[in-house]
C-alpha cells in the first residue's frame, strides 16, 4: 500500500478536512457551541466573539470536504467489471467496519475506566450487555465523533450504485434529487433556525423530504464527483472562486455571530445540515483543485493525509482526557487558552501515537488504516 499514487491536491484537502474537525472537538469543549452560547455572547469581549465564530465556521467544513474526496476518488471507478464490487466491499467498506468495531471496543473501555465519564455502566451484566450492543450499533456506548463513522460505513454502500448510475445516466438527471436534497437537509435548517432565534413558533416543512431519497452525505459526495470529473464550476476563473469562497465563510461567520446575539440557542450547521458550511466548503474544495504546490508543502500534505483517520480516532482520546485533567486544575478558565492545548497537543500527540504504533502492521492497516 506504500505505492498508492496519490493526488495532491486531495492530499491537502483531505489534511484540511482532519485539521477542521479537530477544531471542532476542541471548540465544543472551549466555548458554548451547543447551549449557553447567547450568556457567553453578554460574558465574552466582541472581538472573541468573532474569534469563536471563525472558528466554529472553520470547524464545520471538515466532513463536507472529507465526503468531497469520498466522490471524487470513488464514483469514478467501473463498478461493473466482474468481482469489482465484491473487492470494493471487502477492501473497502469491511476494512472500515473492522476498523470501527475494534474502536467501539477501545472507547467503550476508555468509557467504563475513564473517572469522569458519564456513560460507565454499573454490574458486570450491565456492561457485557452493553458492549455487545455497542458492538451491534444498538445504542453504542462510545464518543460522540464515531457517529461519522456510523454514517460513512452506510454512505459507502451506495457508493457502486451511485457510479454505476452515473456512466449510465445524464448528469442532468440528478439536478432534481439534489435539488430536494438541498432545500431539506441545507436550506430548510437555516430557515426554521432563523424563525426558532427570532422566536417564531412556526416551521416550514418541505413534503419532499430528503430522508426520502438520500441523505445529505450522500449529496456531499456527489458534489465531489461533479466538481472534479464534470468540471462543475469550471465557469468561474479562480479569482471568483476566491471571493465566493471568502464571502460565504463571512456569511456562515456573521450569521453565527447573529444566533450567539439572540435567544434562544440555535447551533448552525447541526449534523451539518446547513448552506453557511456546504458553500465555503465547495468552492475551498474547488480552490484546492486549482492551486499548484510546491514538494515541501506537498509532502508535508502527504504524510498528514496518509494518517488522517488514525488522527481522527486518536486525538479524541487525548482531547478527552486533557478536558478532564483541564477541568481539574483550571475549572473557570476556559476559551481560548482551553481550544489551544486541547487542539495543538492532541493534534501533536496524535501523529506522535501513529509514529510509533504505526510501525507494527496490524495497527497501521486496522487501527489507522494507513494507506
Amino acid at each position: 500500500m506504500e505505492n498508492v499514487k496519490r493526488i495532491k491536491w486531495l492530499d491537502v484537502a483531505r489534511s484540511l478536512a482532519i485539521i477542521s474537525i479537530t477544531c471542532n472537538h476542541a471548540v465544543n469543549r472551549s466555548f458554548s457551541t451547543e447551549v449557553g452560547q447567547y450568556a457567553e455572547f453578554l460574558k465574552l469581549p466582541f472581538a472573541y466573539t468573532v474569534l469563536k465564530a471563525v472558528i466554529y465556521a472553520f470547524s464545520r467544513i471538515g466532513v463536507p470536504l472529507f465526503l468531497m474526496i469520498t466522490g471524487a476518488l470513488m464514483l469514478n471507478k467501473d463498478y461493473e467489471k466482474e468481482g469489482t464490487i465484491g473487492r470494493f466491499v471487502k477492501h473497502n467498506w469491511l476494512q472500515l467496519f473492522i476498523t470501527t468495531e475494534i474502536w467501539h471496543i477501545i472507547l467503550f473501555i476508555y468509557m467504563q475506566i475513564s473517572p469522569d465519564s458519564a456513560l460507565r455502566t454499573d454490574g458486570v451484566i450491565a456492561c457485557l450487555i452493553s458492549f455487545v450492543k455497542t458492538l451491534l450499533f444498538i445504542d453504542p456506548t462510545t464518543f460522540g465523533s464515531m457517529w461519522y463513522m456510523h454514517m460513512i460505513l452506510c454512505a459507502y454502500l451506495l457508493v457502486p450504485v451511485f457510479a454505476i448510475a452515473l456512466k449510465r445516466i445524464k448528469a442532468s438527471y440528478f439536478i432534481i434529487p439534489i435539488a430536494i436534497v438541498a432545500i431539506s437537509g441545507l436550506i430548510l435548517p437555516d430557515v426554521n433556525g432563523t424563525l426558532h432565534v427570532l422566536g417564531s413558533g412556526k416551521t416550514v416543512s418541505f413534503a419532499l423530504s430528503a430522508a426520502n431519497v438520500f441523505s445529505i452525505f450522500a449529496a456531499f459526495m456527489l458534489f465531489g464527483y461533479f466538481v472534479t470529473q464534470k468540471d462543475l464550476l469550471k465557469k468561474f476563473k479562480t479569482p471568483i472562486i476566491v471571493l465566493l469562497m471568502l464571502l460565504s465563510f463571512a456569511a456562515f461567520c456573521a450569521f453565527q455571530i447573529w444566533c450567539y446575539s439572540k435567544e434562544p440557542d440555535f447551533v448552525v450547521a447541526e449534523g451539518y445540515r446547513s448552506i453557511f458550511c456546504f458553500v465555503p466548503a465547495l468552492f475551498l474544495f474547488e480552490l484546492l483543485r486549482r492551486l499548484n504546490y510546491g514538494e515541501r508543502f506537498a509532502s508535508a500534505a502527504t504524510f498528514l493525509s496518509r494518517i488522517a483517520f488514525g488522527i481522527y480516532f486518536v486525538h479524541i482520546c487525548i482531547m478527552q482526557g486533557l478536558t478532564e485533567i483541564w477541568g481539574r486544575i483550571f475549572p473557570s478558565v476556559n476559551y481560548l487558552p482551553k481550544f489551544l492545548l486541547l487542539e495543538v497537543v492532541s493534534f501533536i500527540g496524535s501523529i506522535v501515537v501513529i509514529l510509533v504504533l504505526g510501525k507494527i502492521k496490524w495497527c497501521r492497516k486496522n487501527l489507522f488504516v494507513i494507506k
